[in-house]
């Protein structure tokens, strides 16, 4: 009799520390924590972008898919103001003007004319006193 309650005296503590919950429990809130300090690297790195194109009179704009998946197509002039053309795979033209920013992909249109358009790429920047800057050439 005191074999049996010694092993079960012995046991008992051991299964208190199998709970199936306790382990998926550790991944999620090691997946939490990935996830906050990735969003707040996001944040940092947005706040940053904002902070650069500040100095400009930049007016945001949202975009439905990337400006990476866009095609320059052509430049319209309407007397000195110029705008760029750009089509998606569906075909759908998407008009840019000079200081704009593309928030998503932190882009912002510089300079448009009749044969070029220059941008800066904020996302790969490594500082705002030398961003990274883009042309596009007909």
């Amino acid at each position: 009799m005191r074999k049996i309650v010694v092993i079960l005296f012995s046991i008992i503590p051991t299964l208190s520390y199998a709970d199936p919950f306790y382990a998926d429990n550790e991944k999620e809130q090691e997946q939490e924590q990935v996830a906050n300090t990735e969003t707040n690297q996001d944040t940092k790195k947005h706040l940053e972008i904002l902070a650069c194109s500040k100095d400009k009179n930049t007016e945001p704009v949202y975009l439905a898919i990337p400006f990476n998946e866009l095609k320059f197509i052509g430049v319209l002039q309407q007397q000195n103001t110029f705008t760029a053309l750009f089509s998606d795979k569906e075909n759908r033209i998407t008009s840019l003007k000079e200081n704009q920013l593309i928030l998503d992909d932190a882009i912002q249109i510089e300079n448009i004319n009749l044969k070029k358009v220059d941008y800066i790429d904020w996302k790969n920047s490594n500082n705002c006193i030398q961003p990274s800057r883009i042309t596009i050439r007909m």
